[in-house]
């Protein structure tokens, strides 16, 4: 006889099948009716300033009271503080307060989302040379005629835009450009610092460092 599903497993299930919104909102609903499940959730997703701190003492050195960032540091609160009336509104509201910064960010080299706890000097694997083309490695395509080549050939050798765009306007567009011909013949291009492929694992190692919004 097979054994009943677990509960948890139920709820999993019944999640995958929402929309991401419709799962936000039932989690703010949920956080708003229970206190604890509002400090477990707050837990898991943001940290204190002084957990951030020694997370970042790990790596950097700071004068007492600074993250890395410069940014000054409150102490963690007393426990006897924590009951500063006889409701515990008080200490209820000291805690979500204390939950200001977010665990998991995402870093701007290696562009993956990585929990601020755990960062160390390895954590980041990225290129940081830009991807170039080599012509002696392109190869024509299966279907691909002559003329379609050599087309590809010469616009990556020069890559011309309009004057009248903007910079702006022109820097997306030779972006877009750029991420085109990589898709279309990979085999051509490889990082200028290594010498990698576009897919090939990343040649420096260092901390995760945060994106700026």
């Amino acid at each position: 006889m097979a054994s009943e599903p677990h509960a948890v497993d139920l709820v999993v299930g019944v999640l995958k099948c929402m929309k991401d919104s419709s799962v936000l909102t039932l989690i703010a609903s949920v956080c708003r009716e229970d206190e604890n499940t509002l400090e477990l959730i707050a837990q898991k997703l943001q940290n204190t300033p002084c957990v951030v701190a020694q997370a970042d003492h790990s790596t950097v050195k700071a004068e007492p009271g600074e993250s890395k960032n410069g940014v000054k540091l409150e102490p963690t609160e007393s426990k006897a503080n924590d009951y500063d009336d006889a409701t515990g509104a008080g200490r209820r509201k000291r805690k979500r307060m204390d939950y200001n910064k977010l665990r998991y960010q995402t870093c701007k080299e290696c562009g993956k989302q990585f929990d601020i706890t755990k960062n160390n000097d390895e954590a980041c694997v990225w290129h940081y040379g830009l991807m170039t083309p080599i012509f002696t490695f392109a190869e024509r395509k299966e279907g691909e005629s002559l003329d379609d080549y050599d087309t590809f050939i010469g616009k990556t050798r020069v890559y011309e835009s309009s004057e009248d765009e903007s910079l702006e306007a022109r820097t997306l567009e030779r972006h877009q450009f750029e991420a085109d011909m990589i898709k279309k013949h990979p085999e051509v291009f490889r990082y200028s610092c290594c010498y990698g492929r576009p897919l090939s694992r990343g040649c420096r190692k260092q901390l995760h460092v945060v994106k700026e919004l």
